[in-house]
Parts: C-alpha cells; sequence; structure tokens
C-alpha cells in the first residue's frame, strides 16, 4: 500500500483547553499549562488572530476528558491534593430555581409562579383536555354507527 504523500510527522497528545477571544470573539484553544494550575488561576493567553492577549480563568472541569481520567495522579505529581470526584445522583431544583422550565411552558405559567397559580393552570388544562377528549369520542362512536 503506497502513498503519494509524504511522511507526516506526529507529535505527542498535548491536552489543550477550549475559549474564545475576548476581543475578536475567535473560537481557539491552549495548552494545559505544566504544572497544572490551581483552580481560579488566571491565565494570560495571546490571541493567534488578533494577537491580543487576555485573561483566561482555569478550573479543573475545563480539562478534555482524555486529561481528566489522569488528573488525579497529574496532581499529586505536582503537590496538590487531588480533587473529590463529582457527586453522583440526581440534581434537586428548589421552587425559586427549579431544574427544569418545560412543564412551566406547557401550563402557560412564568418558573416564578406560586404554588396556588400551578394548580389552578393544571386543573384548567386537564379540564379542556377531559372535554377535548370526549368531545372527539363522541365523535368517533357517531361515525362508527
Amino acid at each position: 500500500m503506497s502513498s503519494t504523500y509524504p511522511v507526516i510527522d506526529s507529535r505527542p497528545v498535548h491536552p489543550h483547553i477550549q475559549t474564545s477571544c475576548s476581543s475578536c470573539h475567535f473560537q481557539l484553544e491552549f495548552p494545559v499549562p505544566s504544572p497544572m494550575p490551581k483552580p481560579s488561576t488566571l491565565l494570560t493567553v495571546r490571541c493567534c488572530n488578533c494577537r491580543k492577549t487576555f485573561s483566561h480563568a482555569f478550573y479543573p472541569n475545563q480539562l478534555p476528558a482524555s486529561m481528566a481520567n489522569n488528573r488525579g495522579s497529574s496532581s499529586m505529581l505536582h503537590g496538590q491534593t487531588p480533587t473529590p470526584p463529582p457527586r453522583k445522583g440526581r440534581k434537586i431544583g428548589t421552587q425559586e430555581r427549579p431544574l427544569e422550565t418545560g412543564y412551566y411552558d406547557l401550563l402557560g405559567i412564568p418558573v416564578d409562579a406560586s404554588t396556588d397559580d400551578i394548580k389552578k393552570a393544571y386543573r384548567a388544562l386537564t379540564w379542556y383536555l377531559f372535554v377535548l377528549y370526549r368531545l372527539t369520542t363522541g365523535r368517533v362512536q357517531a361515525a362508527l354507527r
């Protein structure tokens, strides 16, 4: 199997963090510094498009998935304490900040509606659907006769 292309040099994989320039909004990426900075450290990055520098706050959740698996061992090497794994389980919303707002849209009420407003909207929707169901089943039964 021959190729008409010349031999292409390879390089070791080095994880990158994706961001965008604050001046020209160009999507770019930069390598993860070594040793790994502490969370909320401000990194100075030069944009490859407009050549301006901007600050980027580093957080461990920005690491690519390939490096996230090795995060505990690499932070041990640099003398930092390992971060605990993310908490598993279901997320719970509150009355003030619900996780999903699709149900509010379905009922046609704002997200910050009171419990009584939610009950009223739910009952109005169920009554509407009940009446609609009764009308359509009556028409279907009449058509079958």
